[in-house]
């Protein structure tokens, strides 16, 4: 957020002018922020603190992946594939597209919808199955900081 504002005065430029597409893809962000959540507290209740090293490493994955900073034009073929599996891919192509030529790709849109759903079930379905093997091994007693 500071960043988005330091570039109004700085390069005349606000990412807010994107109006109701920005806050659209934005929710479609978040649900897989969710979908991931659920799915790494998953596997720390499953594995221990230890696994938090895991879970930073898939988060800085999904970055290049996701194509935030450039089209997925860009990369191989064989790594295209797996960009397209994400919903955050579908984001930020569909906010490349509105910020080029000012049109709301809802294709990428309910994509990525359909995609956070399916991540969620997963995320959710990782996370119960985790707490049910922690809370049959006792092991979220032995949880703390």
């Amino acid at each position: 957020m500071p960043a988005a504002l330091l570039a109004i005065p700085l390069y005349h430029y606000s990412i807010f002018a994107m109006g109701l597409p920005l806050l659209a893809f934005f929710a479609a962000l978040l649900i897989m922020g969710w979908a991931l959540g659920l799915a790494i507290c998953g596997l720390i209740l499953r594995q221990g603190m230890g696994a938090e090293g895991l879970a930073w490493t898939v988060v800085f994955t999904l970055s290049p992946l996701s194509c935030v900073y450039y089209p997925v034009s860009t990369l191989p073929g064989w790594l295209q594939h797996a960009a397209w599996a994400l919903p955050s891919t579908y984001v930020f192509e569909g906010m490349r597209t509105v910020l080029f030529t000012e049109v709301f790709r809802s294709d990428y849109f309910f994509t990525a919808l359909v995609l956070d759903t399916f991540y969620v079930g997963l995320g959710a379905a990782v996370f119960f199955v985790a707490f049910h093997n922690a809370r049959r091994r006792g092991a979220l007693l032995q949880m703390g900081e």
